[in-house]
């Protein structure tokens, strides 16, 4: 008699390989574009150096506007436009409180690009 190969362990072994498959998917990092990079690498070596001010509360106050403005262009790569339009405005507040002309406009520019790119 022919012996039938035990079917349970089988399709338990399919399911398990399918699910690990979809996982590992999810898990791999989406790939950043040259220009967003560099736009993280600028904001994240102004946090940087904001740190170092001898103003204080501005120190604090402005790395958590770079931490905004990260999260933002985060969510934008994930895809998440409600995420990433309300933290780029905290952001965008954050550095037009403290009179940091370069962050805010860098910011809005984000922002306009944001705006335009919703509209079309």
């Amino acid at each position: 008699m022919e012996e039938l190969p035990n079917t349970r362990n089988l399709a338990s072994s399919v399911n398990t390989s399918a699910f690990y498959r979809y996982e590992s998917r999810k898990t791999q990092p989406t790939s950043v574009s040259p220009v967003d990079r560099e736009e993280s690498q600028r904001l994240s070596a102004g946090a940087a150096q904001e740190a170092k001010s001898d103003l204080p509360g501005v120190g604090q106050q402005g790395g958590l506007g770079y931490c905004y403005s990260q999260w933002g262009l985060l969510a934008r790569q994930q895809g998440d436009k409600r995420t990433e339009r309300q933290k780029l405005e905290q952001a965008l507040a954050i550095f037009a409180e403290l009179k940091m002309p370069r962050e805010r406009d860098r910011i809005q520019g984000k922002l306009d690009k944001t705006d335009s790119a919703s509209s079309s």
